[in-house]
């Protein structure tokens, strides 16, 4: 009878302390110069002090974004690699078995060669772990901050957006200052869109009922006292999407 093979035991993985270090000064420059976008926008900064913060601020996120790629690149180099390697015993693992079932191998060369396969498997699939891990922190710029935080820097960022043209009509930023700051919007914004886009999703079809539920009750489908407890809900809920 063949052997049940043990399970191997649950490895905490952490995340690599020199990451969380990197993410977490990125993370800052990154909120520091989307605020000081909107205090440009705000007319709070004057032109020379804020060219020299947004130069300052952007090259120490150009800085640290080099450093991600490269360690970006580096995992998922560790994550692709492991991953084959892992397949690969996988399926010497089951051949061996294959093997063993058809009678071409007996119980004493099985259960002398699948736990050496196996501790290889197990090996290759604890680094391929840890280098998800480390890639999904490297992924995550914004962690550490509620969605709330976050939906109010994409305010910032909007508000920025809609007043650079008036800024750049009145000469208060220079044309490659401009550009520079458009780059760095865009930017801002394809950090913001995949965390957000899910709750705005929800809140638009939220919202898209309490306006029904408003039509319902002109046409008098509904009587006052159910569309003032059916709208309190949907204001509640509507109101719970951003506090976590």
């Amino acid at each position: 009878m063949e052997p049940i093979p043990q399970q191997p035991e649950a490895v905490l993985v952490c995340v690599d302390p020199d990451i969380q270090s990197l993410m977490g000064e990125l993370r800052n420059y990154f909120v520091w110069r989307t605020r000081l976008l909107y205090m440009l926008s705000e007319g709070k900064a004057s032109q020379p002090v804020f060219g020299k913060l947004f130069n300052e601020y952007q090259c120490k996120i150009e800085e640290l974004s080099q450093a991600r790629q490269e360690k970006t690149n580096h995992f998922d180099e560790e994550s692709n690699s492991t991953s084959k390697e892992m397949n690969q015993k996988e399926l010497e693992l089951e051949e061996l078995k294959v093997r063993h079932a058809v009678g071409q191998m007996d119980d004493v060369n099985l259960q002398e060669k699948s736990p050496v396969v196996q501790d290889k498997i197990d090996s290759f699939k604890e680094q391929h772990e840890r280098a998800c891990i480390q890639l999904g922190r490297l992924d995550n710029l914004l962690q550490g901050m509620n969605l709330s935080e976050i939906l109010e820097l994409e305010d910032m960022t909007k508000h920025c957006q809609e007043h650079l043209p008036e800024l750049a009509q009145k000469g208060r930023i220079a044309k490659d200052t401009e550009e520079s700051i458009l780059k760095a919007l865009d930017d801002a914004t394809k950090v913001f869109d995949p965390l957000l886009r899910d709750k705005k999703n929800e809140q638009r079809n939220l919202e898209d009922e309490l306006s029904a539920l408003e039509t319902r009750h002109k046409v008098g489908e509904l009587s006052d006292s159910d569309f003032e407890t059916s709208k309190a809900q949907l204001q509640r809920r509507i109101g719970e999407i951003w506090e976590h």
